[in-house]
């Protein structure tokens, strides 16, 4: 008898518990319908792309972007690098540590080369169209 007591107590426990859960769930307005609320998202943001240094390499090496286009550098290596600018166009980075990160807006046309400071073996350019 005491077993069917604590049997018919746990089958009530749980039965609460799904009860409960269930409310919950009611509740819950699941409506694909936008409310009042809700606005459609715009962005008055210019366009970004991204560079990962990877590898003692930056990846896209040759990477085309509209002007205004932010570009983002990522440093994914171990080592320390830097973005340097060849012929002064733009403004490099200061030296990026792993996870670093420089952005810069390309507003002009053209075509930016840029190398790392620290290895020079290393190269990139931006188009920017």
């Amino acid at each position: 008898m005491l077993n069917t007591m604590k049997k018919i107590l746990a089958l009530g426990s749980v039965l609460s518990i799904v009860a409960l859960m269930g409310a919950g769930c009611a509740a819950t307005n699941y409506s694909a319908q936008p409310t009042s609320q809700q606005t459609p998202q715009t962005s008055t943001q210019s366009e970004a792309a991204q560079v990962v240094i990877s590898g003692f390499a930056f990846s896209p090496a040759s990477l085309t972007v509209k002007a205004g286009t932010t570009v983002k550098w990522t440093n994914d290596d171990q080592a320390p690098h830097s973005i340097v600018s060849s012929d002064g166009q733009f403004t490099g980075s200061s030296v990026l540590s792993t996870g670093g990160t420089y952005q810069f807006k390309f507003d002009k046309p053209g075509t930016y080369t840029y190398s790392c400071g620290i290895h020079p073996s290393m190269h990139g350019q931006v188009v920017v169209q």
